[in-house]
């Protein structure tokens, strides 16, 4: 055991029963067959862009983030940073945000802040998690405004349609 982990790694030419542990039978990237090697590559040179809309939406402190922009955009990104998380990532989930086009981030010319406004696709999607946590909460915001009790159907009162939660992830979560 190596640093508390069991790793294991498989001989390119042999069987899964000829698994040793990685460090007596280490690989340098060199040994690889060119094929892996590519692979490997693509993937890395890939990144974020392979990722699909599910996967952005599910990080922590995403959903959090949209709402919090959504409700008081245009927001600078310092005060996305200091109300939401201070965490380094967040560059790059505002990023990804931007990139599947629910925000939009301008730089000011005069001075160092950037400026995030939501998009309409933005705020659609914030409605969508807001209508989502009233569902979990057991209430449901009415076109007026007013929230009402939710009922399950297994208890014979049909809640609101969830038309629209299907339509959402039909159109943004292709997976």
């Amino acid at each position: 055991m190596e640093n508390g982990h069991n790793r294991r790694s498989i001989p390119i030419s042999g069987a899964l029963d000829d698994r040793k542990r990685a460090s007596e039978n280490p690989r340098s990237y060199e040994e690889l067959p060119e094929d892996i090697r590519r692979i490997l590559m693509e993937r890395r040179s890939e990144g974020s862009e392979r990722r699909g809309v599910l996967q952005v939406l599910e990080e922590k402190h995403v959903m959090t983030a949209l709402l919090f922009i959504d409700e008081m955009s245009p927001v600078l990104k310092s005060d996305v940073y200091n109300t939401v998380s201070r965490s380094a990532n967040m560059v790059h989930k505002l990023d990804e945000m931007r990139s599947i086009g629910l925000i939009e981030i301008y730089e000011t010319a005069r001075t160092n802040s950037n400026v995030i406004v939501i998009t309409d696709k933005g705020h659609d999607v914030a409605e969508l998690v807001r209508q989502m946590i009233d569902l979990v909460k057991g209430e449901y915001k009415m076109g007026g405004g007013d929230r009402v009790p939710f009922r399950d159907s297994t208890f014979g009162v049909y809640g609101p349609s969830n038309r629209c939660c299907s339509e959402f992830l039909r159109e943004f979560c292709p997976f």
